[in-house]
C-alpha cells in the first residue's frame, strides 16, 4: 500500500456542477508492486477500513500500480481517464475514515498480508487530513513499516500522484520546517546550507553534520579503486547526484560503476560508487559528489 487519499479536498464548483457532492467521493488507495515479477492478486481483498475484493485474474505487472477507488466517475472527473487500465476496482463497501483507521488487506479468510492504523494528526502527515495532500509511503521499496508515522509522508503534489511515483522538491521539503530561509542559506548555522540539508537527509533547524560522503580506497583482486559512499535521497525530483574522482583538485572524472544501493524507509538510499580505473602509485586520490 503506497498512497492514500482517505480526505479529499473538497468538492470544487465544476466538480459539483458534474454531480459530485460530497469530496469523500474522491478517496482511493494505491498499491504498488515493487518486485521484479508479477504479482497475481487472486484472493487479496480489503478487509479493514474498507470492503473490496480484487477481481479472479487481475495481475500487478512488475513495478506496476493498482488502484481501489470509492467512485470510478468521480476519480475520473478529478484525475482523468488515463488511469482506467490500473483501476481495480471499486469500494464494495465502507468509506475511509477522515479521523483514522484500521486497514488491512487480507488474503484467503483472512490472512493478513498488510494491516496498520492511520491517523489524521502529527506525527502523520497533517495535510493529508482534507487540505489538498494525500498520505505517501517513504521509499515503498525498502518495505517500510506501515504502522511507523515517520514512514509517510504528505503528497509533493496537490490531490497526489495516483499509479505514479510522487517525488518531492526543494520547495515541498521547505513546508515542513516553517520559516525556512532560500536554499543558499544556513538556518541552524551549522555550516551546512540548506539545499546540502535537503540533498544528504538533514534537519536544517537542528544543528548536526548531515551524512556527508565518504571516501575509502578499495581493492578487488590485485586492482585498488577510490570508492565513495553517499547517502542521498531516493524520493527526489530535483536534484542530480554526480560522484567524481580528482588526482590533483583540477581535473574531476565522474566514477562510473554503482557498486550497491540499498534503500532506508526514511526516503533515503545509501550508494557504493567506485572508479572504473585502478588507481595506483598515486599519493593522493580525492572524492566529492556534485549537485549541479
Amino acid at each position: 500500500i503506497s498512497e492514500v487519499n482517505y480526505h479529499p479536498a473538497p468538492v470544487t464548483a465544476a466538480e459539483a456542477a458534474a454531480g459530485i457532492v460530497d469530496s469523500g467521493q474522491f478517496e482511493w488507495i494505491e498499491l504498488r508492486n515493487v518486485s521484479g515479477e508479477a504479482v497475481p492478486m487472486d484472493g487479496l481483498r480489503f478487509t479493514k477500513g474498507i470492503d473490496f475484493d480484487f477481481p479472479a485474474g487481475w495481475v500487478m505487472p512488475a513495478g506496476g500500480f493498482a488502484l481501489v477507488v470509492k467512485d470510478a466517475a468521480a476519480f475520473r472527473q478529478r484525475w482523468g481517464s488515463g488511469l482506467d487500465a490500473i483501476m481495480a476496482g471499486t469500494f464494495a463497501s465502507g468509506s475511509l475514515s477522515n479521523a483514522g483507521e484500521e486497514l488491512k488487506l487480507s488474503y484467503g479468510a483472512g490472512t493478513e498480508v498488510i494491516g496498520f492504523t492511520y491517523g489524521d494528526r502529527a506525527p502523520w502527515p497533517e495535510t493529508a487530513d482534507g487540505l489538498g495532500s494525500t498520505m505517501v509511503l517513504r521509499a515503498p521499496a525498502a518495505l517500510p513499516d506501515h504502522a511507523v508515522p515517520e514512514n509517510w509522508r504528505a503528497s509533493a503534489r496537490l490531490g497526489g500522484s495516483p499509479g505514479a511515483d510522487d517525488l518531492i522538491s526543494y520547495a515541498t521539503w521547505a513546508v515542513e520546517y516553517p520559516g525556512l530561509g532560500g536554499p543558499g542559506a544556513d538556518d541552524d548555522g551549522d555550516g551546512y546550507v540548506n539545499r546540502l540539508e535537503y540533498a544528504f537527509g538533514g534537519h536544517p533547524q537542528q544543528p548536526g553534520v548531515p551524512r556527508l560522503p565518504g571516501a575509502d580506497v578499495v581493492a578487488e583482486g590485485e586492482d585498488r579503486f577510490l570508492a565513495l559512499t553517499l547517502v542521498r535521497r531516493a524520493d527526489t525530483g530535483d536534484l542530480q547526484y554526480i560522484p567524481e574522482m580528482s588526482l590533483d583538485l583540477a581535473e574531476w572524472k565522474p566514477l562510473e560503476v554503482l557498486v550497491s544501493r540499498t534503500l532506508h524507509p526514511d526516503g533515503t538510499a545509501t550508494e557504493v560508487w567506485r572508479s572504473g580505473n585502478a588507481v595506483a602509485g598515486e599519493a593522493r586520490v580525492f572524492g566529492r559528489v556534485r549537485i549541479p
